[in-house]
């Protein structure tokens, strides 16, 4: 329920989108400001990108594969500084 949620302090979410400290985590982490800026950071990438951050098209996207991805911050930067080249003028036209 929400309330267990609430008084356990758990997380849910998308898996790409889990911030290090909660993968590191032997217990339930707390949820912190800082979580959230990682989540928001992972969405601005999948939506400039169109595709969820540290997951490949051409290796096993298994769970174990995800964490280790996001433990060594494995993630395609380029590709992603690439689009955003022309962001603002894309913003403007439409």
């Amino acid at each position: 329920s929400f309330k267990k949620l609430i008084r356990d302090r758990a997380y849910t979410g998308h898996q790409n989108y889990t911030a290090p400290e909660l993968i590191k985590s032997k217990r339930v982490a707390k949820v912190t400001p800082a979580v959230d800026v990682w989540a928001m950071g992972c969405c601005f990438y999948a939506l400039v990108t169109k595709a969820d951050p540290f997951s490949y098209s051409d290796i096993k996207n298994d769970s174990a594969t995800i964490k280790k991805n996001i433990m060594a911050c494995n993630i395609d930067v380029g590709g992603f500084l690439e689009k955003l080249d022309d962001l603002p003028e894309q913003i403007l036209l439409k």
